[in-house]
């Protein structure tokens, strides 16, 4: 008996003590930390700044090139024949250094579309890496979600075993004095001994539960790794106006990627086109004791065309064509599957609704189940196993019931994910 008398003062001072170390947070404080601040969240963000960058590049394609470069060279001893005529018959000539001075201007003027092409190519791939990274955001939100709401639980079921345990230690308390004077056998005694020790196998589970569950919210936030949180009921009740959107994210970045896969025929079909530019450019030159050139200015027009491209560019026009077909129909393939994770999600949703009516229902009825039961018992109507097979349903119905209004929770925020409005979208 003693046993079981330190087991009620440990599990209950355990309880207060931790209770008051518990950090309270709210689903909105969830949801905001983990599109935020996650690691997956800030990695998607900086993606996001790389396409940006590399878009900036691109654009810097339509610039003219502007290039400066000189020369300074020490000549060993030249020999130099000079083929034109020079007065007093010009003598030995000692050349030993050479100066160079050279800047050039090119500017594209016609590129076979390829750099206008590149740019509303980078531009849609920033597109699709925006709404990457909302739905990076949304899925480590919704893993979040699904950690604090298994967590809520976690602690519905301590609070509500509690309870049972402490009324299971008074009747091993009084079934004891009972035993000890003749009234019941010590099979009955023994029997609610055994549900005490159920019950503390079972508070012990939840403990653990939670134990992991507190970790892996913490470590996924960010936050310190011996955080404890304590959620109140109030935060079970359903999120209004998430958002208004109603366009999965993966499905807009699928379709921008589609769109700069089309970019990229168009540029590789650029490449059947000559490369026009203007240019132009100064020179100035000085060859020791020999010649001097300066203010030469130049200019003109510059053509390139890679001849081999009428014979070799067919066959990269056909595969930059297929991988468009190969997007595309991954696209359908996904609106196929976000149609049938809408609907799975929908019927769960109202599922976990219709459920929690009849958890509230069986809670009733197991209340009143046991209240008769005991009243059977006090009068000798009833056996022991009657009493305590009442009591463990009344446990369940009311841990049902928990779990019940967790789940229409967990459920809808299963839908808004599945609609892809978890998140408010930032799409313009």
């Amino acid at each position: 008996m003693k046993k079981y008398k330190y087991i009620a003062i440990a599990l209950f001072s355990i309880g207060a003590v931790v209770a008051q170390d518990k950090k309270v947070v709210t689903i909105n404080e969830v949801i905001s930390i983990a599109s935020t601040q996650t690691t997956a969240a800030q990695l998607a963000d900086i993606k996001v700044k790389t396409k940006e960058f590399e878009w900036q590049v691109a654009k810097n394609k339509q610039l003219p090139d502007f290039k400066i470069s000189g020369q300074y060279q020490r000549l060993s001893t030249a020999n130099v024949e000079l083929k034109l005529p020079v007065q007093g018959g010009g003598g030995d000539l000692k050349v030993n250094q050479l100066l160079l001075g050279n800047a050039t201007l090119s500017y594209p003027l016609f590129a076979g579309f390829k750099v206008r092409n590149n740019i509303e190519l980078s531009k849609n791939l920033v597109e699709a890496e925006k709404n990457t990274a909302e739905f990076t955001k949304e899925e480590v939100t919704h893993q979040a979600i699904q950690l604090y709401v298994n967590l809520y639980k976690a602690q519905q079921s301590q609070k509500l075993i509690q309870e049972n345990q402490k009324r299971a230690l008074q009747r091993v308390k009084d079934f004891k004095a009972m035993m000890d004077n003749g009234i019941i056998a010590k099979n009955d005694y023994l029997k609610a001994e055994l549900q005490v020790s159920n019950y503390q196998i079972a508070y012990e589970e939840a403990v653990a539960n939670e134990e992991i569950l507190s970790y892996q919210l913490a470590l996924l936030l960010k936050m310190n790794e011996n955080s404890k949180f304590q959620i109140n009921d109030s935060e079970m009740n359903l999120l209004e106006n998430l958002s208004n959107s109603n366009e999965r994210k993966d499905v807009r970045a699928l379709t921008s990627q589609i769109e700069a896969a089309k970019n990229n025929v168009k540029i590789v079909k650029g490449n059947y086109f000559p490369a026009i530019s203007l240019m132009t450019g100064y020179i100035a030159f000085d060859l020791q004791n020999v010649v001097t050139v300066s203010n030469a200015m130049n200019f003109g027009v510059g053509v390139s065309y890679d001849v081999s491209s009428l014979f070799k560019n067919n066959k990269e026009v056909k595969v930059a064509k297929s991988k468009v077909e190969e997007l595309e129909y991954h696209l359908a393939s996904l609106n196929d599957k976000v149609k049938i994770e809408i609907k799975s999600a929908e019927t769960n949703f109202t599922l976990a609704k219709n459920q929690y009516k009849v958890y509230q229902e069986a809670v009733n009825q197991a209340i009143e189940n046991f209240r008769i039961i005991k009243d059977k018992y006090d009068n000798g109507l009833a056996d022991t196993n009657d009493l305590l097979d009442a009591e463990t349903q009344q446990l369940q119905a009311q841990i049902s019931e928990a779990y019940g209004k967790a789940n229409i929770l967990l459920k809808y925020m299963d839908l808004q994910a599945a609609q892809g409005t978890l998140l408010p979208s930032n799409k313009n």
